[in-house]
């Protein structure tokens, strides 16, 4: 879903989704540790923050978060605090009561399903969103063996004052601490070079999910904390304030009748006012050829119901591809059900499009 206002330069831009809720995991509340993640602004910029919280009893305990604001990282631990119980709705509070740092330290959240929610941060000033997923905890905790694949992530953010940040890419994992980096990153309209850049880094899971990386080519790597094996939510600790998902890539190697069907697509994050933000439908055949329907809205245009066909370019083995014949790679396959792909990638605000069956 898109807010979808009069074009005006006082208009709001927005993205977001509707999930359908299991009503009888509201009796449950929270249970279990979470992996968090939230992005917006405060008084110093755009900020970001991932981190995990285990909830048991009303009570928050031996959290962990890294946060970003405005280009100036940091880890907080011990982080505690109290959560209600979820009313008729699914609606529930969370305080986070020390340290006195972690952002958006009070909280209203929504439940979806018993291992999902939506999170709202309610401080004063600092309007930022996100969701909370319940970890899969593995016997004796998460290790380096909890990353062991391939996998794909998608994050966006703020490139200095000068416009937007989105990248993509594909890691490749060994289990005991070698990570395989392919990464396309759009900077304001311009592509980085090189393109794609690859690299390989170290990483290091502790037992909570966080996950760390370094080595050559990897200083002041993005932070992750691990959902599930392969999976996780991430932060840089630059300036772009970058935030996003790690997902497991599944169903490869790819073609272009790997993922033929009908997805419905929507913009992952509107980081900016100046963003064009988008919802369709887009179908796909066997052969590549395409048709899409979109809607689109900006402070100064909207365009509903526009219509496009065409031929999308090769579907690489590995899942990425190109959105026109003949172009340079800017999606990837996560599975044949769901992909990722650049949207606006010439304009100052380059934003990351999710397409799902």
């Amino acid at each position: 879903m898109i807010e979808w206002e009069p074009p005006t330069s006082s208009a709001f831009i927005a993205a977001g989704h509707i999930l359908q809720q299991t009503a009888s995991s509201f009796s449950g509340g929270l249970s279990g540790s979470y992996a968090f993640e939230q992005s917006g602004q405060d008084h110093a910029g755009r900020i970001g923050i991932v981190g995990v919280m285990p909830a048991s009893g009303g009570s928050l305990t031996n959290g962990e978060a890294d946060q970003n604001e405005a280009g100036t990282p940091s880890t907080i631990t011990g982080i505690a605090g109290t959560y209600g119980s979820a009313d008729s709705n699914g609606r529930f509070t969370v305080a986070m009561t020390a340290p006195s740092q972690v952002a958006g330290s009070t909280s209203v959240g929504y439940i979806v399903s018993s291992s999902h929610s939506l999170l709202m941060n309610t401080s004063t000033g600092s309007p930022f969103v996100g969701e909370m997923q319940q970890q899969s905890v593995p016997a004796g905790g998460f290790s380096n063996s909890s990353l062991n694949g391939n996998s794909v992530f998608y994050n966006t953010g703020m490139q200095g004052g000068s416009g937007g940040r989105a990248g993509m890419g594909l890691f490749s994992t060994n289990g005991s601490g070698s990570i395989g980096v392919t990464d396309y990153e759009d900077e304001a309209g311009t592509w980085s070079t090189p393109n794609p850049d690859t690299f390989t880094c170290t990483y290091s899971v502790a037992s909570n999910g966080r996950i760390t990386i370094s080595g050559t080519n990897c200083t002041n790597g993005p932070v992750f904390y691990l959902t599930a094996a392969n999976t996780a939510f991430m932060l840089t600790v630059n300036s772009s304030v970058e935030i996003g998902q790690v997902e497991p890539q599944t169903g490869g190697p790819f073609s272009a009748a790997s993922f033929s069907g009908t997805y419905y697509m929507g913009t992952l994050e509107v980081t900016n006012q100046a963003v064009n933000g988008g919802v369709g439908v887009l179908t796909l055949n066997s052969s590549g050829g395409y048709s899409i329907t979109t809607d689109y809205t900006a402070t100064g245009v909207q365009q509903a119901d526009q219509t496009e066909t065409g031929t999308i370019g090769t579907v690489n083995s590995n899942g990425t591809f190109s959105t026109k014949s003949g172009g340079a790679v800017d999606s990837i396959m996560i599975s044949g059900t769901k992909f990722v792909t650049f949207d606006n990638e010439n304009s100052t605000y380059p934003i990351i499009e999710v397409g799902k069956q």
